[in-house]
């Protein structure tokens, strides 16, 4: 009998299949499996075959290999962090960000966020988990564990809440807005006014595009696309409007990140003529 070639795997580690793919909820199951295929399906040494212990993992990337919405994701994850134990989360400075305030927190900062799976909670706990364990066990566990989570995702507003209080805010036209985000609206359009010799001053316009992009970006690189789209011979005719350089997605629906595609943009380069905005 033949064997099977996998040329291309990521080893999952068995406790997860066996000890709690049962306990996990579907979305809590998704982004585990995300964070072992970014850390685990990736050899960092070839000769020793070791594999990567962590990686950057943004709060958009994450929503799209997914597919999950936010208040859910953001349930999955502080129930896998701090209620379970099986990722853990770190900084760029170090910190071990525990805690969906201390997430929050460095998110506003702008800082990368490393995720990493907790082997050691993975081999500590598989032993009760296991297939020994009785439709009884595993029921009560269940009911528990579905509770607790729904009690979770009740507090998920609350925390976000407390987290923002805890930043400086300035208040605009019917909508409270953080300082810091605030200055770099400000800064975007001096950027785009300066480049364009317009006079856009609607900060509400692009308020909230500009906080989703700069979760991938640093206002530096989006301030780079501004100059890089004036000389681009398609869209500096398209994107008249500094909110449509931030859209997320198109008219006919399609994602979209114009940023990214000015920042890699080639004089050679043809786009797509028939590309909707």
């Amino acid at each position: 009998m033949s064997g099977v070639s996998l040329p291309n795997n990521t080893p999952v580690p068995n406790e997860i299949i066996n000890g709690w793919m049962w306990k996990l909820r579907g979305s809590e199951l998704k982004i585990l499996l995300l964070i072992t295929r970014k850390t685990l399906g990736w050899i960092e040494d070839p000769e020793t075959g070791m594999r990567k212990e962590e990686d950057w993992l943004s709060w958009r990337q994450i929503k799209q290999k997914t597919g999950l919405g936010s208040r859910i994701l953001s349930c999955g994850i502080d129930n896998l962090c701090a209620k379970y134990k099986l990722i853990q989360i770190r900084s760029s400075e170090g910190n071990i960000l525990d805690t969906k305030e201390k997430r929050l927190i460095a998110g506003r900062r702008r800082l990368r966020l490393y995720y990493r799976l907790n082997l050691k909670t993975l081999e500590k706990t598989s032993s009760y988990f296991d297939k020994n364990s009785t439709a009884t066990e595993r029921k009560a566990v269940e009911k528990k564990t579905k509770n607790e989570s729904t009690a979770t995702e009740r507090k998920a507003v609350t925390a976000t809440e407390s987290a923002s209080a805890l930043l400086p805010k300035v208040r605009t036209t019917k909508e409270t807005l953080t300082k810091e985000i605030y200055i770099y609206a400000k800064d975007f359009l001096k950027k785009w006014n300066e480049i364009n010799r317009t006079d856009y001053q609607s900060i509400k316009a692009i308020i909230k595009n500009l906080e989703f992009w700069l979760q991938d970006y640093s206002l530096d690189q989006i301030k780079q696309a501004v100059t890089a789209l004036k000389g681009h011979h398609i869209w500096k005719d398209k994107l008249v409007k500094p909110e449509q350089l931030l859209r997320k997605k198109n008219p006919r629906g399609e994602d979209v990140d114009y940023i990214g595609e000015m920042l890699n943009y080639k004089s050679n380069k043809t786009p797509d003529d028939g590309y909707a905005i």
